[in-house]
């Protein structure tokens, strides 16, 4: 199928069907490669498409119900593509005219890469196109769907993903994180916030015929799940079996007082954090941890809860500098009721230390099952002390690994998640390239990230929802993002170009329901 080339104006090249091919209206997005010599070509994308009557009857004609010619019914296709890629042999510094009359057909699948920048051995996604309020796949001049490779190391560079429930996010997440223990060689550790999203990694996808024919475009041979797939969990004996999850796989974990690290504890308080207590309560706690090794988190609260003390504190800082501080009664009485709420996770008999060397083991999927009544305050001081242990440890450990939070706002107070949130991510990120650790941000909408994340953090990815900030984020309307239909999605990607719709392919393990999020 080609285009004829009519003329260039502002910066948009103009075109019209050839006429001589099947009908039909090109999508915005699609991707178009004119040769301009023998040795040189330029990659178009589609940015305006619609249809054209030049042999329009006249309205009297039309009125009078008279037998038309057949020109009469005769339309074109009208675009207007933009220049995204240049492939030529040049030297002087010049780019090739488009001349009117050249020929434009759309482009093939390595075309697309060489014009995305695609990588070469990252997971593979699915070009997309909104047109007329509908999703689809983008086809190449083979008919086949095309498909682009991420970059490995955007992992490093951090992620958000958003979307509603039953978007496509969590099947999404479930790609990317089965990709990174399979085809990297890494680990992933995940929280699962969400009824029972990310505890069935060890089971085949079921898929249907539209998923096999997605999946044979991309080389997939068939769904497999993750074969070293465990399941942790802070309740006790009170753990609540989910659906069909495989018993056999979970273990009991809890906090030590020998391993917690001091400012991890100030996830006990991120609803009721004043500046008092988010200053001393880490430096009051690293006191008693000295003077008490191998003392349990009991023996701690009571300390705490001493009367004798009469609101007076020994503190240590992080550079061992003891001192004494005076609290008022309120910051007294939240610290109280913090620690004796968080009692339940500490100690926990016939369980294992929750410390990151648990999770830390080539091609290993540990999911973190938060989903009970008390599972966010559990994983509220449980990330703080992972990404803290992870960062001491991780030079022990050559492979790279990867975080996934799920509902990642709930881990944040509304006052204090943008200080919590930069504070940890800004070691990762600082660490994150070198070390090779990953974390991916997930959330309804990008209205409940804390700003100072999303700034920081290089690559957006969003699916159906109908938050208007996370539309400005990409440029699109409201009614647009809340179109989308499910797995597909708008984004942009750390040193991917020109790239904004596309389609996540559904994950080869753990999707024991197609219509899930």
């Amino acid at each position: 199928m080609s285009w004829i080339v009519l003329f260039e104006k502002n910066g948009l090249i103009s075109l019209k069907s050839s006429g001589k091919e099947e009908d039909g209206l090109l999508p915005i997005g699609s991707f178009l490669t004119v040769h301009t010599t023998k040795s040189s070509k330029v990659i178009l994308r589609v940015e305006e498409s619609h249809q054209s009557d030049p042999y329009a009857p006249s309205p009297l004609i039309a009125e009078m119900d008279m037998e038309g010619l057949i020109q009469d019914s005769r339309a074109h296709n009208i675009i207007k593509a933009r220049r995204i890629y240049h492939k030529s042999d040049r030297n002087d510094g010049k780019y090739d005219f488009i001349k009117s009359r050249d020929r434009a057909e759309l482009s093939s699948n390595e075309d697309i890469k060489d014009a995305l920048h695609s990588s070469n051995d990252g997971p593979k996604i699915f070009p997309a196109t909104v047109f007329s309020g509908e999703n689809s796949l983008l086809k190449g001049s083979d008919n086949k769907y095309l498909n682009v490779q991420l970059v490995k190391e955007m992992f490093w560079h951090q992620m958000i993903i958003c979307g509603s429930t039953g978007s496509g996010k969590t099947v999404a997440m479930k790609y990317l994180a089965q990709y990174f223990v399979e085809n990297m060689n890494g680990c992933v550790i995940a929280l699962n916030v969400k009824d029972d999203d990310l505890l069935h990694m060890e089971k085949e996808s079921e898929h249907n015929d539209q998923i096999k024919d997605e999946w044979d475009s991309m080389d997939y041979d068939k769904p497999n799940g993750v074969s070293n797939f465990q399941i942790y969990h802070p309740f006790g004996d009170r753990y609540e079996s989910k659906r069909d999850v495989d018993t056999s796989r979970i273990n009991r974990i809890s906090l030590s007082v020998d391993y917690i690290d001091p400012e991890s504890m100030l996830g006990l308080l991120r609803d009721q954090m004043t500046d008092l207590a988010s200053r001393f309560f880490p430096d009051i706690f690293r006191w008693w941890k000295d003077q008490n090794a191998g003392g349990l988190f009991l023996n701690f609260v009571r300390w705490f809860d001493d009367p004798d003390r009469n609101g007076t504190f020994e503190t240590l800082d992080q550079n061992n500098n003891p001192s004494a501080r005076n609290l008022p009664t309120g910051t007294i009485g939240n610290i109280s009721r913090a620690i004796a709420n968080a009692m339940r996770f500490f100690d926990v008999p016939n369980s294992s230390p929750a410390e990151a060397r648990l999770f830390l083991e080539r091609g290993k999927f540990s999911s973190i099952d938060l989903n009970d009544t008390d599972g966010i305050e559990f994983g509220s001081i449980f990330l703080r002390h992972l990404l803290s242990d992870l960062k001491r440890v991780k030079s022990e450990y050559p492979f790279p690994v990867l975080i996934i939070i799920d509902e990642a706002h709930q881990f944040h107070s509304p006052n204090q998640g943008t200080k919590e949130a930069l504070k940890y991510l800004d070691n990762i990120c600082r660490t994150g390239r070198s070390s090779k650790i990953g974390i991916i941000f997930a959330s309804q909408d990008l209205a409940t990230i804390p700003k100072g994340l999303i700034n920081i953090v290089n690559t957006h990815i969003s699916f159906n929802s109908p938050d208007p900030t996370t539309a400005r984020k990409f440029n699109i309307s409201p009614e647009e993002l809340s179109s989308f239909d499910e797995g597909y999605a708008v984004g942009s990607f750390y040193k991917i170009r020109n790239l904004k719709y596309i389609k996540f392919p559904l994950s080869l393990a753990g999707v024991v329901n197609v219509n899930n999020d």
